[in-house]
């Protein structure tokens, strides 16, 4: 627009100068070319105007996509660090579970060693406690003998006994049957010696 109006400006300044009337028509040539240039210069300056517009949009729509991007880059980077982060507790968890599984194999091994132990002090157990058994039925049966024994020595001295209390019997039955018949005797005798008297 600045430009058009100027040389519109220089065109009247012409003009002006050809003040002549012999000149009209030149000047009238060159009016009619100062506004067609003045035109063409408006077009021109209305064409840079709209160029320079969208420089600007696009220079917006640039700056935007920069800022875009930035965030783009910035929430990458974000996303980075946290797969970072997710990796680094991926390995810990890895290192928990091998240290657990470690931790599980060796309870099992001592388990199993246990299990070995408790088997073996079960068959001594079960030797001590037969060789107890057989300790015990031994001495039982000893026991028994002796107790045995003793009870046929009981049996010889309650028979001994009991022929020798019969025996004692028998002859104190024999003294008191005899006097019996002596008492029975002298009774009869002196009933009959009383009834002599009478």
């Amino acid at each position: 627009m600045k430009k058009a109006t100027m040389f519109v400006a220089a065109a009247a300044l012409v003009i002006s100068l050809a003040g002549c009337s012999s000149q009209t028509e030149e000047t009238e040539v060159v009016t009619e070319q100062a506004t067609e240039a003045a035109a063409e210069t408006e077009e021109a300056a209305e064409s840079e105007t709209e160029e320079v517009a969208e420089a600007e949009s696009e220079t917006e729509e640039a700056t935007e996509a920069e800022s875009e991007t930035e965030e783009v880059t910035e929430a990458a980077e974000s996303e980075t660090e946290e797969a970072t982060e997710a990796e680094s507790e991926t390995e810990e968890v890895t290192e928990a579970a091998e240290s657990e599984t470690e931790e599980v194999t060796e309870a099992e091994s001592e388990s199993e060693e246990a299990t070995e132990a408790e088997s073996e002090t079960e068959e001594v157990t079960e030797a001590e406690s037969e060789s107890e058994t057989e300790e015990v039925t031994e001495a039982a049966e000893s026991e028994t003998e002796e107790v045995t024994e003793a009870e046929s020595e009981t049996e010889e001295v309650t028979e001994a006994e009991s022929e020798s209390e019969t025996e004692e019997a028998t002859e104190a039955e024999s003294e008191t049957e005899e006097v019996t018949e002596a008492e029975s005797e002298s009774e009869t005798e002196e009933a009959t010696e009383a009834e002599s008297e009478t």
